[in-house]
């Protein structure tokens, strides 16, 4: 099978993943690309995942968003687990959800190192600090044009698509959980778990998604603010999240 460096993967990359018709000399169809993206997540050879990862990433934005989701499946079907850091970096507000989702359950499966629980921190601090998503975007150009008549439908398109923001929040909140090592390390290098002045994104997080061996961190800075004088004191959090996280006094 022909293939191209995957840098160059951009809408030469359906020639890449699929050879061009030598007749015809046309590129592939989005489905004939998809259905060698899943003969490769079968073989997973080298290549194949190579192969995917790229493509996942969507290169030079690769306009098929079917392509890409069925790559990053594919990167998880071939548990290529050296592609999880990179593929986390896909996990921006300006991405479309069902990208997001995509990528949170292959990371799931993947499992996530320093590098991608780096990637999910930032992204859920951006969403946390309110930054609009692309489903936001949407969401404020339908009420822009429908006004009224979208107000009161929760069971509607906007019902719909906050449903799956709290699935991907979720999701999210398993895949730190079941990579608790790495999430401890970096709430603590990070954000201040531990010192006298842990992060607000710290302490919500901690107060939704338990942590495994966060305890002892905690405790120092629930430590620290029992000796404080400062207003910057965090007591009331602090003891929920000692509380959530199950940790003994």
């Amino acid at each position: 099978m022909k293939r191209i460096h995957p840098p160059f993967c951009a809408i030469v990359c359906l020639a890449w993943v699929v050879p061009l018709n030598a007749n015809a000399q046309e590129l592939p169809s989005e489905n004939q690309v998809r259905d060698e993206i899943r003969r490769m997540s079968e073989r997973c050879h080298a290549e194949d995942k190579i192969a995917l990862l790229e493509t996942a990433l969507g290169y030079a934005d690769l306009p098929l968003l079917g392509v890409q989701l069925e790559a990053v499946s594919g990167v998880a079907r071939c548990k290529f687990r050296p592609g999880s850091s990179r593929l986390a970096k896909l996990l921006v507000p300006h991405k479309s959800l069902r990208l997001r989702e995509a990528v949170v359950g292959a990371l799931v499966e993947l499992g996530c190192g320093h590098e991608c629980m780096e990637s999910v921190f930032h992204y859920m601090y951006r969403v946390q600090s309110g930054e609009t998503t692309l489903e936001g975007v949407h969401e404020d150009e339908r009420r822009s044009i429908f006004g009224d008549l979208l107000r009161d439908r929760p069971t509607g398109v906007a019902g719909a698509t906050e449903a799956r923001r709290r699935v991907l929040e979720s999701k999210l909140g398993t895949l730190v959980t079941e990579n608790s090592a790495v999430a401890t390390v970096l709430l603590v290098e990070s954000y201040g778990v531990g010192s006298h002045l842990p992060s607000d994104f710290a302490l919500t997080i901690l107060e939704d998604i338990v942590v495994s061996g966060i305890c002892p961190a905690v405790t120092r800075s629930r430590e620290h603010d029992d000796s404080a004088t400062s207003p910057t004191r965090r007591s009331a959090s602090l003891d929920v999240v000692i509380a959530r996280q199950g940790c003994v006094p």
